[in-house]
């Protein structure tokens, strides 16, 4: 908790020195953290700003997700570099495939996300061609009468006397692509990491909301589920910031959520109890 509260002073520093429009508003949220005892203030927020908030909190939550889905799109421009390097140059003509230099042997190249596999003499076995296919996101097969592209478990088979004409260069550029990140992947991924992170963030208030009622009801205090909801929203988000910053290097503490409850409910607790000894 120390280190946290450290790490929020450290924030609102720099938001002071920066001036930013919304400094009151994030000012409050860090402030709550710092001082429980102002957490109270959180029932005063508006519709918009319980919005507003929810909406920054999934942001923050589906930063990890963002972070996987360009690491793993990363891997995979570097993974279709490392198959393009192996593939040979060919041209499918009358129904066959036909090389620059002849292949006496299958060519296998299996990385992280993508696979090769170049057996027209039908050399490899079907048992370990298959699972290749199965442990990979994209897999390539040239075979004696077909070639296949096997993607998210959904095999495309064409065969070459459908395919006449076609060269390497097609498939080339079909890797370039995947190694390419542009505007459009950078978007998709946002969208993509924003969809779990808004289930998540409702899912976890929810259940943290449920928490707070409890513990209420425990202080013998009868509290709006509303008012718990923004309380805990409010509450959990320099520690959600930190967890997500953590999570976004690949470190993930054991009972996370737990320990973010955890600490929600002790600033819960804390800021009910100095709210009510104000009060009389």
């Amino acid at each position: 908790m120390r280190f946290l509260s450290l790490f929020a002073k450290l924030v609102l520093y720099f938001i002071d020195q920066k001036r930013v429009v919304t400094i009151s508003f994030f000012r409050t949220l860090l402030q709550a953290f710092i001082d429980p005892s102002t957490l109270w203030k959180a029932t005063l927020l508006t519709k918009k700003k319980t919005i507003q908030l929810f909406l920054l909190l999934t942001l923050i939550i589906s930063i990890p997700f963002f972070v996987a889905g360009y690491q793993s799109i990363r891997n995979m421009n570097v993974d279709a570099q490392t198959v393009e390097k192996r593939l040979p140059a060919f041209e499918i003509k009358e129904g066959g495939i036909v090389f620059e230099e002849p292949i006496d042997q299958a060519i296998v190249v299996r990385t992280n996300t993508m696979n090769l596999i170049v057996d027209v003499h039908n050399q490899y076995e079907d048992r370990l061609e298959q699972r290749d296919l199965e442990n990979t996101q994209v897999g390539i097969v040239f075979k004696e009468n077909h070639f296949l592209i096997h993607t998210a478990q959904i095999p495309i088979q064409i065969s070459y006397e459908n395919a006449d004409g076609l060269t390497d260069q097609f498939f080339r550029s079909m890797l370039h692509r995947f190694s390419t990140v542009n505007f459009v992947m950078i978007v998709s991924i946002m969208f993509g990491s924003f969809i779990p992170g808004i289930i998540e963030a409702a899912f976890r208030y929810l259940i943290f909301s449920l928490a707070a009622n409890v513990l209420a009801a425990f202080m013998r205090l009868r509290i709006p589920f509303s008012f718990n909801w923004r309380i805990m929203m409010v509450a959990s988000v320099v520690p959600t910031l930190f967890f997500a910053i953590l999570n976004s290097f690949y470190i993930f503490p054991p009972a996370q959520l737990t320990i973010l409850l955890g600490i929600c409910l002790y600033m819960y607790r804390k800021g009910l109890i100095s709210h009510f000894k104000n009060l009389n």
